[in-house]
This record gives C-alpha cells, sequence and structure tokens, in this order.
C-alpha cells in the first residue's frame, strides 16, 4: 500500500488509482534496464579488449631481439643521440649548404624548365618589376 509524503497516511485506493490515471511514476529509475546496460557495457568492453588483444597477438611483429634486455640489444646507427660537437658539426654543414643554394645558380626543376638565381639578384628583379629600388630603400608607399 502507497503513502501520502505530507501526513504519511496511506493512500486510498481511489488515491492510487487518480495516481496511474495521471501516469506519475512511482520510482525514479528502472533498475531492471539500468542493470541489462550496464550488463551489455561490460559484454562490449570485455569483448573490445579480447578483440584488440588478439589482433595484438596476431600482428606482432616478431623481433628476434625481443626477449634481449635494452642493453644488449643493438642499436641502429642512425637511431644514436648526437653530441653538441656533432650538432653544431651538423647545423653549420646545413647552413653553408643553405647558403650555397641560395647564391648559386641551377635548376629548381629540370622537367619543367624553372631554374634557380641568386637571392639577391632575385629580390633585385622583384623591385625593378614592382617598384624602384630607390623607392623601396626611402620607404615611398605606391
Amino acid at each position: 500500500m502507497m503513502h501520502n509524503e505530507h501526513n504519511k497516511k496511506p493512500l486510498t485506493e481511489k488515491e492510487i488509482n487518480e495516481l496511474r490515471n495521471q501516469k506519475i511514476e512511482r520510482t525514479d529509475i528502472d533498475f531492471g534496464a539500468l542493470w541489462k546496460s550496464i550488463a551489455w557495457f561490460m559484454v562490449f568492453t570485455i569483448s573490445g579488449i579480447g578483440v584488440v588483444g588478439l589482433m595484438y597477438k596476431y600482428w606482432k611483429p616478431e623481433d628476434s631481439t625481443s626477449s634481449l634486455p635494452v642493453s644488449q640489444k643493438r642499436i641502429p646507427k642512425e637511431l644514436t643521440l648526437q653530441t653538441n660537437v656533432t650538432v653544431i658539426t651538423d647545423i653549420n654543414e646545413l647552413r653553408e649548404k643553405e647558403n650555397r643554394l641560395l647564391n648559386s645558380y641551377g635548376w629548381a626543376d629540370k622537367k619543367k624548365g624553372i631554374v634557380r638565381i641568386p637571392i639577391q639578384q632575385a629580390k633585385d628583379k622583384f623591385l625593378d618589376l614592382n617598384h624602384t629600388k630607390k623607392d623601396y630603400k626611402s620607404g615611398a608607399n605606391h
């Protein structure tokens, strides 16, 4: 039997029928549906973990050194760390190569017939086409 919340007396049959006709909920949550949702969630989660585990096992690369400790594995030369001396040397070599490219003639794309000219000459040609050098150096706007 249901109780009235305000004065804690049992509801009459007439009051219960009125509540049913008004379609007022008597509980906050459907626990059956909640438990089914939780169960399905767990089934899909565990299944997903199982599938990923099988995929990992199936596609795992076979490496002959995988059972060796890290200290005994051979590290490829291209993966070794640089010292400060080699970093500076590499940067200097890169800058020299870039400067040679920026300050020399050559093919940018030989198939398309595109050539590379020294950067200062390219700047001068750009200024000649768009502004006079005098206007550019003096800051005059056109």
